[in-house]
């Protein structure tokens, strides 16, 4: 079993590039700065060990071929938390996630280019939808899909 050291996180050695929220209103239809993230073994490691997901096939070779996989796959939620990241600028800027649907389409692997983007599907000025994906460097099509609504309370 894999220790985490306190005060330790699994998202220590991620490569990764910050994304900022745009400070012009968006119309419909707005395509976001994707952000982009280098997921490998080591990050799996210490995400299992973050969240207690121990199964094998997440980090180890042999054990994920006897499931009929290609080789060790990201857990699926962990690449739901990249999503979730996606939208902290928009949290940062007095938004809380109000709905949050994922769907994932296709395994991601470790040590692949993940471009994580989002498209602005509608904004007011209380509420904003966010289309988002996760597209592995060379894939066809996006391994995650996702749709988040995000509101705004305004004070009285």
């Amino acid at each position: 079993m894999v220790k985490q050291r306190k005060g330790e996180s699994w998202r220590r050695s991620v490569t990764r590039t910050t994304l900022k929220r745009p400070a012009i209103p968006m119309k419909k239809r707005t395509f976001l700065e994707p952000a982009y993230v280098i997921l490998e073994q080591p990050d799996l490691i210490r995400y299992a060990a973050a969240s207690g997901d121990y199964n094998p096939i997440h980090y180890d070779r042999e054990a994920a071929r006897a499931a009929g996989l290609p080789g060790v796959v990201v857990h699926g939620m962990l690449n739901m938390a990249l999503l979730a990241e996606y939208l902290g600028p928009w949290v940062e800027d007095g938004y809380r996630v109000e709905e949050f649907h994922v769907r994932f389409r296709s395994f991601v692997r470790p040590g692949t280019k993940l471009a994580i983007a989002g498209t602005v599907q509608s904004e007011t000025d209380d509420e904003v939808k966010i289309a988002l994906q996760i597209t592995a460097e060379g894939a066809p099509h996006a391994a995650v899909t996702g749709e988040a609504l995000l509101r705004r309370d305004h004070p009285e």
